[in-house]
């Protein structure tokens, strides 16, 4: 049994993010790394994020599945989903948990290209 999440068909997450659980690595700076234990919190979230991006809220993006929880309040990373299909495009979301469809410019985001785009990112802000 592999340490790694699945997406919510049943798929592994990204090369990236399966290289850093392979690795041991269960933090980045200030972030958790999740693992398979972490499954359900996953897709709870996931839920909670397509709740709040659903019509009619604007927000491009619509659905993701999480790698990582900051160990401050209500902020996660994740791969974006796509026409059904995981993408190595990775977002950086602030939960409301309101339970309800989200005012415009809500739930606030922040897009990459990658997963090592947002490391890059993380690196650079912290200076570790």
């Amino acid at each position: 049994m592999s340490n790694f999440l699945i997406d919510p068909f049943g798929i592994q997450l990204p090369l990236p993010y399966r290289w850093l659980v392979s690795q041991n690595i269960k933090n980045v700076g200030d972030w958790y790394v999740f693992t398979n234990r972490d499954q359900e919190r996953a897709l709870v979230l996931r839920q909670e994020f397509i709740t709040e991006t659903a019509a009619p809220n604007d927000a491009l993006i619509k659905d993701f599945i999480p790698f990582a929880e900051y160990q401050g309040p209500d902020d996660y990373v994740g791969f974006i989903i796509e026409d059904g299909r995981v993408t190595e495009k990775v977002i950086e979301v602030h939960l409301t948990f309101k339970g309800k469809v989200e005012l415009p410019g809500y739930p606030q985001y922040e897009l990459y290209g990658s997963f090592w785009g947002w490391l890059e990112s993380e690196v650079a802000h912290h200076k570790y």
